[in-house]
């Protein structure tokens, strides 16, 4: 990958580094210089995605979760950050539980703009497409095109051809980050996104790599955890996965499931390698049920590692009458349930009213409505947000998963270390 000058001037350069940031015209960096580093300095950087809003469920937010982006804005530059990674599902899009109305370069603008929060201290955005970035109802822009406005011409164009600005990759310290879309770059479909990565653009950069470390970001995991992934597409998938791990990728960054999950996984025996789930950002978090459904089919190993967000072992039971009205029983000073007596499509909803910003409610978790008298189980209202904090000092890469309950106090969970030789 050649070194590239930047004609646009320094926003904020961190001390020992080379990089250059490209600068929007409302003041906002999502790009940092290609280039080239010679001393393998120590640094750190963040990951987190799906920082998405819940539409009409979180509407004083609900295009972009603001007040996360802000605390999290907060807190990285408390840990001393370079730059950030954002794996995607930055917006809600136009979807029929959101605000249809605005367009998708509207919704991107609102993205660009709360991501000031983190440019304005100094620390540079590096993002990529999820699939809410493709929902599209043929209001404004088509969605390649609502990108490639307001986010993709800020991004390093040396992707592949069709995918500049989607697709693409930077060089930081002794580092080399590739950042994959997954679905078709300007040839995207938005009534079926399709996700696949270019292997051959991708396969060419890790074998001309010359830098000690490589860390490889996409939206979907290559292994399904809640919801349909990249597994889908089996033998695309094997591809992409196999092309990492026999080429020297050690971390596999992606989001899509709203919560942290790290595994460490192979396919017909290739070189073990991690993935790590790094959604834990959004209003709209989720439990895990614990198990992948394809451990041991298709050359398939896969152990966890770690994992945070709804916990379904911290549950308790509560009882409810049976009533045409909405019932609320408060549960915890957070925290209300909710159920609602509709008929055949009647839900049991768990809200929780987040009070340490702003007087908003979000839906936690649904599961079926319960027969009259029966015990009904719940994950505990209290979510855990987090992101995942990386260190490079040589050869060794040193990472955590900070996580916070209210977005203030913040603790490193799932320490990790390795060295490469």
């Amino acid at each position: 990958m050649k070194c590239a000058a930047s004609k646009h001037r320094y926003l904020s350069v961190p001390k020992r580094s080379t990089w250059v940031t490209r600068v929007a015209s409302i003041g906002m960096v999502l790009g940092i210089w290609l280039g080239c580093s010679w001393d393998g300095y120590a640094y750190k950087f963040a990951a987190f995605g799906d920082v998405r809003g819940k539409g009409t469920n979180s509407p004083a937010y609900p295009i972009v979760s603001v007040p996360v982006m802000q605390a999290f804005a907060r807190a990285v530059q408390a840990d001393g950050v370079d730059f950030v990674v954002v794996n995607g599902d930055l917006i809600t899009g136009q979807v029929a539980w959101s605000d249809t109305n605005m367009t998708l370069t509207e919704m991107l603008g609102i993205w660009t703009n709360t991501m000031t929060e983190f440019t304005s201290r100094g620390i540079a955005v590096y993002s990529m497409r999820g699939n809410h970035e493709l929902y599209w109802m043929t209001n404004g822009p088509d969605p390649a095109q609502a990108w490639t406005e307001t986010v993709g011409q800020y991004l390093p164009q040396n992707g592949p051809q069709g995918e500049q600005g989607f697709t693409y990759g930077f060089t930081h310290s002794n580092t080399l980050f590739l950042c994959v879309d997954e679905y078709g770059g300007t040839t995207s479909h938005w009534w079926k996104p399709y996700p696949k990565v270019n292997t051959v653009w991708l396969e060419q950069q890790l074998k001309t790599n010359t830098q000690k470390h490589v860390f490889v970001f996409g939206h979907e995991p290559c292994f399904q955890m809640v919801m349909s992934c990249l597994s889908a597409e089996t033998n695309s998938r094997t591809a992409f996965w196999n092309c990492m791990s026999t080429n020297g990728v050690r971390l596999y960054f992606c989001g899509h499931d709203h919560f942290y999950g790290r595994a460490q996984a192979s396919i017909s025996n290739s070189p073990p390698m991690q993935q790590m789930v790094v959604g834990g950002c959004t209003f709209d978090l989720m439990s895990w049920p614990g198990y992948y459904p394809e451990q041991g089919r298709n050359g398939v190993s896969i152990q966890t590692e770690a994992y945070f967000g709804l916990e379904e072992s911290q549950c308790f039971y509560r009882l409810l009458s049976t009533s045409t009205n909405v019932v609320a029983t408060g549960l915890t000073p957070q925290g209300y349930l909710l159920w609602t007596n509709g008929g055949a499509a009647e839900d049991l909803v768990v809200v929780r009213k987040l009070d340490f910003q702003f007087p908003d409610w979000t839906v936690c978790l649904r599961r079926p409505a319960p027969t009259n008298g029966l015990p009904i189980k719940i994950a505990n209202l209290q979510p855990t947000y987090g992101y995942v904090l990386m260190e490079v000092n040589g050869a060794q890469v040193h990472g955590c998963y900070k996580t916070s309950h209210d977005m203030q106090n913040w603790e490193a969970t799932d320490q990790f270390s390795y060295e490469v030789p």
